[in-house]
C-alpha cells in the first residue's frame, strides 16, 4: 500500500470511465489501494461485467491523483451532467468509512463544473498507459 494511505483508507477503490448511453455499455477502470487496476467491461443484457486485471499504478503517480481527486470531490461536490450519447465519470467508493461520491459529465463540453474532473480524468487515463 502506498505511504498517503492509512490503514482507515485500505479498502478505498477509485473508477473511472464511460458510459455509452445507446448501446447500454459501461467501460471502466477500477484502481485499488494496494495499486492494482482492473478493465471492467459491463452490458447491461448481461449479469456478469467481464473484469481484467491490466497492471499496477505506480506510488507517487497514485498519492499524487488521490489527493487532486479529494481536492475536487471538496470543490465540486455534485457533478451529475450526464451526456445523451456518451457520459464520462469518477467515482470514489470508501464503504468502511461511509464515502461514496460520483460525477457524471457529458465529454463533450467544458464547463466551471465540469472543468476539473475532466482533466483528472485525463490524468488517470494516461496512468493506465504506464501500468507497471
Amino acid at each position: 500500500m502506498p505511504n498517503c494511505v492509512g490503514k482507515q483508507d485500505k479498502d478505498l477503490i477509485i473508477r473511472w470511465g464511460e458510459i455509452y448511453n445507446k448501446q447500454k455499455i459501461t467501460t471502466q477502470y477500477e484502481l485499488h489501494t494496494n495499486l492494482d487496476v482492473f478493465l471492467i467491461i459491463q452490458r447491461e443484457e448481461s449479469p456478469e461485467p467481464k473484469i481484467q486485471k491490466i497492471g499496477k499504478f505506480n506510488d507517487s503517480l497514485y498519492c499524487n491523483l488521490l489527493v487532486k481527486l479529494r481536492n475536487a470531490i471538496i470543490e465540486v461536490q455534485s457533478l451529475n451532467s450526464p451526456g445523451d450519447e456518451v457520459s464520462n465519470f469518477m467515482e470514489y467508493l470508501d464503504k468502511p468509512n461511509n464515502a461514496h461520491f460520483r460525477a457524471t459529465w457529458n465529454p463533450i463540453f467544458t464547463n466551471k463544473g465540469n472543468e476539473l474532473f475532466k482533466k483528472i480524468f485525463s490524468e488517470y487515463q494516461e496512468g493506465i498507459k504506464n501500468l507497471r
